[in-house]
């Protein structure tokens, strides 16, 4: 796509091989906060700990952590946030305060625990038990979930993204550690495996097998979907996964689009124009799908757009494409005044083909079809100048020098 467009720059989770990928940079003060909120909710995280529901080792492991043991795991790092963030209610997002606990992984433990600590925490969840009073919480305590549903919200997702982040920009070297490391992972359950094509999507092979695994499985849910999508890897991927995602209003759609358009490139243009052939998607997701779409340097893109110039909001983003690539759109528009005219449209046709658009009028004098006549104030003759007035009433004065 060249120069990164400002939409996919702002919105896209980053991966190895994103272009213009920025540098990590250790969020220390949303860490600390992080930090002081867990110290205030220590005595309801240490609760859920202590359930019976909670199995003893992932009890003993998050207590390490609340207690600054340096021998502390990723086990217990993860086990510690998830038993907060079901102590952050709305209208706190748990995402945005428990987030930047990510941060402070790297910080203090380094890249390969953060990675391991991130992986730990998709595949744990808040069960609870029986409730005696409908009003209230019933017993809490931790419990391995399978990652994917609905690990879009709360901090789930947003902490696999973040150290994908900071994966982006790390050294070959550590980065092949962190790969090896979590390849055993991958055997544990499908949604493990998920969580690490996730948090390394560079690896291609692992995307695939996930993908395949999920699809054959019936129909995925539109979270596991859009999981999936952000560690797409090729366009064959990406359409393949684009009809699972049919509910919007509780998904990240700018990320998703961004982070498509980033990896994939006109390869993301498949599953953008799915969504987009969606029968009454709001006109707020339209307009962001064709603002992905126009900055895409490909011409079947600029093709699929023209096929669609009967839509709302088309005709304004085929010309912002124009503008962008005017090269491509004039040779392009030629080619379609050619494909849909040259056959039927003369001085003496009556005929109309199908290939023209819909609400086309039938050609005249062999002009251009589905441009619609100038209005009246658009087709005065032009002024002639003074001097050509004057010649066509008759009376030019004679040239100075013919002067006698």
């Amino acid at each position: 796509m060249g120069d990164v467009p400002a939409f996919v720059r702002r919105h896209r989770f980053v991966r190895r091989g994103s272009v213009d990928a920025p540098p990590f940079v250790i969020d220390v003060k949303g860490g600390e906060a992080a930090e002081q909120r867990m110290a205030a909710e220590r005595a309801a995280v240490l609760a859920i700990l202590d359930e019976p529901g909670t199995a003893r080792p992932l009890a003993a492991a998050a207590r390490a952590w609340l207690d600054g043991d340096p021998d502390v795991t990723p086990l217990g790092a993860a086990g510690a946030l998830t038993a907060l963030s079901i102590r952050i209610h709305y209208p706190e997002n748990s995402a945005d305060i428990l987030t930047p606990l990510a941060d402070l992984w790297i910080a203090r433990h380094g890249l390969l625990f953060a990675a391991q600590a991130a992986v730990e925490q998709a595949l744990l969840g808040v069960q609870e038990g029986e409730r005696v009073n409908p009003a209230t919480y019933g017993d809490l305590s931790l419990a391995p979930v399978a990652f994917g549903e609905a690990a879009h919200r709360g901090p789930r997702g947003q902490i696999l993204l973040r150290v994908r982040a900071a994966l982006a920009v790390t050294t070959e070297d550590e980065y092949a550690e962190v790969v090896e490391t979590l390849r055993p992972y991958r055997d544990r359950h499908w949604s493990a495996a998920v969580a690490t094509s996730v948090l390394l999507p560079g690896e291609r092979d692992w995307v695939e097998q996930d993908v395949r695994t999920v699809l054959a499985n019936g129909s995925p849910k539109p979270e596991l979907a859009a999981l999936l999508l952000l560690a797409a890897g090729t366009a064959e991927q990406a359409r393949a996964l684009a009809p699972h995602l049919d509910n919007w209003w509780s998904l990240p759609m700018p990320g998703v689009l961004a982070t498509l358009a980033d990896g994939l490139g006109p390869g993301a243009a498949g599953a953008v124009l799915v969504w987009f052939d969606v029968p009454y998607m709001t006109a707020e997701s339209q307009q962001r799908m064709l603002s992905v779409l126009t900055d895409m340097d490909d011409d079947a893109v600029f093709a699929e757009l023209l096929a669609r110039i009967d839509r709302k909001y088309v005709p304004a983003a085929v010309l912002e494409a124009a503008a962008r690539f005017p090269a491509r759109a004039m040779r392009m528009f030629a080619e379609a005044v050619r494909r849909c005219c040259a056959p039927t449209c003369s001085a003496t046709s009556t005929s109309w083909t199908r290939s023209c658009p819909r609400s086309a009028p039938p050609p005249r004098n062999g002009c251009v079809p589905w441009l619609p006549p100038l209005p009246p104030s658009r087709t005065r003759r032009p002024q002639p100048s003074r001097r050509c007035w004057r010649a066509h009433r008759g009376f030019i004065a004679p040239s100075p020098r013919n002067r006698s």
